[in-house]
């Protein structure tokens, strides 16, 4: 079977965060998802002082309303270099009131870390995928 369509077509770069020499809480900052069926976390672990922990939170509003943590979707104690995917499918949020989830990357204070976090858009509902957090797309 071959494919058409371009990776970028379906799949929205919604955050590319670079975090170097941390050693305490980082945010992504709110993240709207209700356009896209699926979301896909990587975290990509350079330089592990100790560890690093990470919590998906959810709120229902891009200010932070109702804030709680999605359950089964936490890691703890990442403490090598290495790579971590969470993937979160439409089915585990209510799309009627669920309108931003928040990605939360902490390193323990006793570790310096460096680590990327990407936050995905996987399939949108309603209008093409946005292509403006890429800097150049080469097909």
């Amino acid at each position: 079977m071959a494919y058409t369509e371009r990776v970028t077509e379906v799949e929205a770069l919604l955050v590319n965060d670079l975090e170097s020499g941390v050693s305490s809480e980082q945010n992504t900052g709110w993240i709207a998802i209700g356009g896209y069926h699926r979301i896909f976390i990587e975290i990509h672990a350079v330089t592990v002082g100790t560890s690093i922990n990470a919590d998906v939170e959810i709120a229902t509003s891009s200010g932070g309303a109702g804030i709680t943590n999605m359950t089964g979707k936490s890691i703890t104690q990442l403490d090598a270099v290495g790579s971590v995917a969470i993937e979160i499918q439409s089915e585990e949020f209510n799309q009627s009131q669920i309108h931003h989830t928040h990605l939360q990357v902490e390193t323990t204070p006793s570790g310096t870390c460096d680590y990327v976090v990407l936050v995905k858009g996987i399939v949108a509902r309603h209008e093409p995928v946005t292509v403006a957090n890429w800097d150049e797309i080469v097909t």
